[in-house]
């Protein structure tokens, strides 16, 4: 496929969603009673659920206070016996430290899964995100930089991964391995092949994939030079860490308090520009509360002070100007 070519991936199938993706990458590593799989707290329900429907046992670590990413130094010490995988999430278009995570994989014999919902075209060094894990998977969900309405992606980097995973996505049959060409039911599947239609919007977009990072790209680099020129700022731009090559995915602003990131939302939001705030930590969430989890202070701290800023492909340029002078606005309002 041309996605398997732009990022040059070895074995690359279109899925359902990204939580199909998860699904089937936590399927194929085959969980056993009281294994542990580490992952960041501040992360989308689908990373935990996709451990917990293959029968693992989540364990919640914090992430860094300058990425957002999987902090890896946590990770390491909630490592144990039981640790059979690392989830990495690459949060907002930046990569999670990869060399530590193979390093981790290696000294431990864990395996990786690559979550780059966020990060679909997004680089460590010189590989692209979901491409150096044992497995790797991206959302093409509508919130996303590219689209298929619903739709995900799995990339399988471990050898020994990708004939079962052919079958988990062709509902547990496969089909070539008799002479009479009969459905052979040999594991356990579902349908979680994208469609056709779906594959179709998907594939215009992919086309012309670097004018739409490039779009995304501008958008974010605009809005970033105009909040550089704000003084007195009462928060912080989560930005490109060192070894990324950004993926462009969201503009987050954290506040120094909960009540001026509440304010601002709603002074923005009364401009009719639409910010959002993102995910509640899962360690902390009612149905959560009851697996294992390390401290996670910093994603304790950042959840509700964190704000993201609109910077998809629709927004024109004085869209993009009334962002900056709304944001410009609240801020002599709030310093008077």
């Amino acid at each position: 496929s041309k996605i398997k070519t732009i990022i040059n991936a070895k074995n690359f199938y279109l899925t359902q969603s990204g939580s199909s993706a998860l699904e089937v990458a936590s399927l194929l590593l085959s969980f056993k009673k009281n294994d542990e799989i580490i992952l960041p707290s501040y992360t989308f329900s689908s990373t935990a659920n996709s451990i917990l429907l293959a029968n693992g046992k989540p364990v919640f670590v914090d992430i860094n206070e300058n990425d957002l990413c999987i902090n890896l130094q946590k990770a390491e010490k909630m490592i144990t016996k039981n640790t059979k995988a690392i989830y990495v999430v690459h949060y907002g278009g930046n990569s999670c430290d990869m060399d530590y995570a193979i390093y981790l994989k290696k000294k431990y014999n864990v395996y990786i899964v690559e979550d780059a919902a966020h990060a679909f075209l997004a680089r460590y060094k010189n590989k692209y995100c979901g491409t150096i894990g044992d497995i790797g998977i991206f959302s093409f969900h509508q919130t996303k930089n590219f689209t298929s309405g619903q739709g995900g992606g799995l990339v399988i980097n471990n050898k020994k991964f990708v004939e079962r995973s052919e079958i988990i996505l062709n509902k547990g049959n496969t089909r070539n391995l008799s002479k009479e060409n009969y459905y052979l039911w040999k594991d356990v599947g579902s349908e979680y092949k994208m469609n056709e239609m779906a594959a179709a919007l998907l594939y215009n977009q992919i086309l012309k994939y670097k004018k739409i990072l490039n779009i995304r790209k501008k958008n974010f680099s605009f809005l970033e030079k105009e909040i550089s020129l704000i003084k007195n700022k009462c928060f912080k731009i989560v930005t490109e860490n060192r070894y990324s090559d950004f993926g462009y995915h969201i503009l987050a602003l954290v506040f120094n308090s909960k009540l001026t990131a509440n304010k601002f939302k709603n002074f923005m939001l009364n401009k009719k520009i639409q910010v959002m705030s993102h995910y509640f930590p899962l360690h902390k969430s009612k149905f959560g509360s009851q697996f294992k989890s390390d401290k996670c202070n910093i994603t304790e701290n950042i959840y509700s002070k964190l704000i993201r800023l609109p910077i998809h492909c629709a927004i024109k340029k004085n869209h993009l100007i009334k962002i900056s002078k709304s944001i410009n606005d609240f801020m002599r309002k709030k310093n008077k």
